[in-house]
């Protein structure tokens, strides 16, 4: 019996190389592929939340993510230390090495399937991330924007299938399973999921592009949808990308921004004065107005705060093992004992005040430097880049969003922008005229 389970076990290591080969083999091949296997895991995250596990090897399951996470590090392992780094890595590489030091001390006193399983929550972002910023996106400036694009409408698409078979509910109405579970709740796209689509429609309106009424109804589109998502997070941290955009930007966006906000204004009163849109705006206020989940979140953030403090100061400094939990009272005394939803207190559980300013400090650095190129990349990477880090605050950072942010960081000049491809032609049409200049200048030589 010892042997075949020997036997079996061996069988699941092999298939789970055989994959992770595969998926080495495709990223390296096409690394855009690692964003459209992102952009996939996108889509299905509100059917699929919680992913079944491939194999389980020795008493561990081992997810897809698992392998897609150490190939994206495998293939980042040689662009880690390339002269193109953006500044910000640093603080990054620093942060993930504090997590790998409270990993190994959670391994040595906790059980290793609950260390692991925390720690896979900073995994997975660590990975893309790293991944994301050793990418030169000059070259694969068009692709991205097509994938962005077609990853919007996605969501535009689940969001309408869902208000199609749900219909449109809040924050506090449910789907419950016909065995009485409690699903996910009746708004149409998940936090992550409508964060992703906030960060689809920057790369959209970020690319130059003649074609403007298609551009029109993807921003209206991509919009409207954002509104009925109810992700109130979401919300906000998209108006404060915008704002950041707004006064940042020259006198002649800020022209347009005001004229495509009175346009959008003006069909907006037409729409609510018609009755169209009563049922929605009932809903959208509804859950505009419910505080209920934030206040029991800010119970829950308090109590793990001050379970740390009472530790004492190792844990203050250094965080907590991986494996020590998040148990504690929220809300009308009810035990959780989920991860908080709030992406910084989470890292400070784990890696202490220390990994708290690292994480910031990567923040930090990384908008700045964003703010100060934005004569040469644009204002979308210090809006993305503000955006995720304001949504941090009331959830965890979504392994996927960290692609985009990723990209943020790795735009280092103009031919780095979405708008490459224009670039590329005038270079190429220059390089085109010089070269018959240069043959011109022979043959007259010749003579």
């Amino acid at each position: 019996m010892i042997f075949i389970d020997f036997i079996w076990y061996g069988m699941q290591a092999l298939a789970a190389l055989l994959i992770a080969t595969g998926v080495l083999y495709v990223l390296k091949r096409w690394p855009i592929s690692g964003a459209y296997v992102t952009g996939a895991i996108v889509l299905i995250s509100w059917e699929v939340p919680n992913p079944a596990p491939l194999f389980t090897v020795a008493g561990m399951s081992i997810y897809f993510l698992d392998l897609f996470s150490f190939a994206l590090i495998g293939l980042s392992a040689s662009k880690l230390l390339s002269k193109h780094r953006p500044r910000a890595s640093f603080a990054w590489y620093f942060l993930v090495l504090v997590l790998l030091v409270s990993f190994i001390r959670g391994l040595l006193l906790f059980d290793t399937g609950e260390v692991v399983n925390e720690y896979r929550a900073f995994l997975y972002p660590a990975s893309i991330l790293i991944w994301s910023f050793c990418q030169d996106w000059r070259t694969l400036a068009e692709q991205m924007y097509r994938f962005a694009l077609r990853l919007g409408w996605g969501l535009v698409v689940v969001a309408a299938y869902h208000v199609a078979k749900y219909g449109l509910g809040t924050a506090e109405d449910f789907i419950v399973t016909a065995g009485g579970d409690v699903g996910q709740t009746l708004r149409p796209l998940a936090s992550g999921q409508a964060l992703t689509l906030v960060l689809c429609l920057l790369l959209v309106v970020h690319r130059p592009s003649t074609r403007r009424l298609g551009r029109l109804a993807t921003v209206g589109a991509f919009t409207l949808t954002v509104l009925l998502v109810q992700q109130r997070t979401v919300w906000v941290a998209a108006i404060l990308g915008l704002l950041l955009c707004v006064a940042l930007s020259t006198a002649r966006v800020k022209l347009r921004l005001l004229i495509g906000a009175i346009g959008a204004g003006f069909v907006g009163l037409l729409l609510v004065a018609s009755g169209v849109l009563d049922t929605a705006l009932g809903v959208l206020q509804r859950s505009s107005t419910d505080t209920g989940t934030y206040d029991a979140r800010v119970v829950s953030w308090l109590a793990l705060a001050n379970q740390a403090i009472e530790r004492g100061p190792i844990d203050v400094l250094f965080g907590q093992p991986f494996g020590s939990g998040y148990g504690r009272y929220e809300g009308a005394g009810r035990w959780v004992e989920f991860a908080p939803h709030n992406w910084y207190l989470t890292v400070f559980l784990r890696a202490g005040l220390l990994g708290l300013a690292l994480l910031l400090g990567f923040c930090a650095i990384a908008l700045i430097v964003a703010i100060n190129r934005r004569a040469q990349i644009g204002i979308t990477p210090a809006a993305i880049i503000v955006i995720v880090m304001v949504y941090g605050w009331s959830y965890s950072w979504p392994w996927y969003v960290c692609l985009f942010l990723g990209w943020a960081l790795a735009q280092r000049s103009a031919e780095s922008d979405l708008s490459s491809t224009a670039v590329d032609r005038k270079l190429m049409r220059a390089h085109a005229n010089t070269a018959n200049v240069c043959a011109h200048y022979r043959l007259n030589s010749g003579r």
